[in-house]
């Protein structure tokens, strides 16, 4: 209001209050302010932030010369060294590599404890993590450490050394730049380790296992990247869901485009040429089923707050459809196939009404894409050579304007709400 305490207190004694009723009703006062301020609701705690990342938005001009300056030195180094290559000895080799790879993380560790730093400290520790794996190489080859070097103990002995020298590194200094390192280094010693021990000659005789071992690897680094999200690190657990969406992508194409996914369920390792295509068609099937249930499970889980998971939602809900009805109308190729055409046929269009029951653009355009294949394909087999070819495109366009219309009053009927 303004006044003083002395004020206050006056007014009041020309109303008849004596000093201590004075007192204690400033006692009074003084208390109940001071519980609202410990009452105050405190702001919540800033998220976990890490300093290796790199916003495009805001690199200023020395940040920009900074990495490209790194880019520069590891294509200038590449290009000296293989010009000089054949002209040096082992030793010299082995120092052509150890000596920059030294200075840079000499001078990156160095930086690491100037806090103005920071940020160049860790282009030099990264342009240091890449060279490490070629340094060891390089050594292993040169210094005969292997009888047959660049076999599968070569590339598992120097994944495993560099895994293993990047989480040394990261307990040491405790910088985020190493895990990205240790994410990647981590696939390698994956795949190199299960052919070490002898998986390729198992592999000839079952080809689907390393897809079915890299779809595993994709879970466990999906499984990862939650681990990292819950603990509310982003950073690290962008680099988990994009190496696990990528296996997890491959792996099961690679178990659908050889016919594998259903091929080792019906016949183990043996391949039946009769049933080829059949057996590709309907693992391919199945592999779009894989992808929407993945797409399902990871939308199901956006609820419990993993917003950087949800990310890759759209991209199995894409792929999942287009692989289902692609693999429908492989089925249907070399000849008239009655069955499958029609599959195809109520596929596309399923798919077509089901973009407006979940308003997604891309069902769209994936079911029209495939009706056109379907009105081509039933047009070349059944009416090649006759009137009846243009008079089914002719019904086919009529049919196709008539489902428009169609869409447009459902649509307005009883979809007629702005989207969020």
């Amino acid at each position: 209001m303004g006044f003083s305490s002395e004020e206050i207190s006056n007014v009041l004694i020309e109303k008849g209050w004596d000093s201590a009723e004075i007192n204690e009703a400033f006692r009074k006062v003084q208390e109940i302010m001071k519980e609202k301020q410990t009452l105050k609701v405190m702001p919540p705690a800033p998220s976990k932030k890490f300093d290796w990342s790199i916003n495009f938005n805001s690199l200023s001009i020395s940040q920009i010369f900074l990495y490209l300056g790194g880019l520069i030195v590891i294509v200038a180094g590449i290009i000296y060294i293989g010009i000089n290559w054949e002209q040096w000895g082992p030793f010299s080799r082995i120092l052509a590599i150890f000596i920059p790879m030294i200075i840079c993380f000499g001078v990156g560790i160095k930086m690491i404890f100037d806090s103005d730093s920071q940020k160049q400290s860790e282009v030099f520790l990264a342009v240091g993590l890449l060279i490490l794996p070629l340094f060891l190489s390089v050594m292993f080859q040169e210094l005969e450490i292997f009888k047959e070097p660049f076999d599968d103990s070569f590339f598992f002995s120097v994944s495993l050394v560099a895994f293993l020298s990047y989480i040394s590194l990261k307990l040491l200094f405790s910088l985020s730049i190493f895990n990205y390192f240790n994410q990647v280094a981590g696939l390698f010693v994956y795949y190199f380790f299960f052919k070490f021990i002898g998986v390729s000659s198992i592999i000839e005789a079952h080809p689907s296992l390393m897809a079915w071992l890299l779809f595993f690897l994709g879970i466990m680094y999906f499984s990862l990247g939650i681990y990292f999200e819950l603990n509310d690190l982003k950073n690290y657990c962008r680099l988990s869901y994009f190496l696990g969406a990528l296996l997890l992508f491959f792996s099961l194409g690679r178990l659908g485009s050889e016919g594998d996914l259903i091929n080792d369920a019906l016949f183990g390792s043996t391949r039946h040429s009769e049933y080829g295509q059949e057996i590709i068609g309907w693992s391919n099937f199945f592999v779009g089923i894989f992808y929407l249930i993945i797409a399902h499970v990871i939308e199901k889980l956006k609820d419990y707050h993993f917003d950087e998971m949800s990310k890759y939602k759209d991209f199995f809900y894409i792929v999942g459809p287009f692989w289902v009805l692609a693999a429908i109308f492989f089925l249907g190729l070399g000849g008239k196939k009655p069955i499958y055409e029609t599959l195809l046929l109520f596929s596309s269009l399923g798919l077509i009404f089901g973009s407006i029951l979940r308003l997604r653009k891309p069902y769209l355009i994936l079911g029209t894409l495939f009706l056109v294949v379907y009105i081509f394909s039933i047009g070349g087999e059944y009416f090649k050579n006759k009137v009846g070819w243009p008079i089914t495109l002719f019904f086919a366009g009529l049919i196709s304007m008539g489902i428009s219309v169609l869409m447009e009053r459902i649509k307005k009927e009883y979809f007629d709400i702005k989207r969020g």
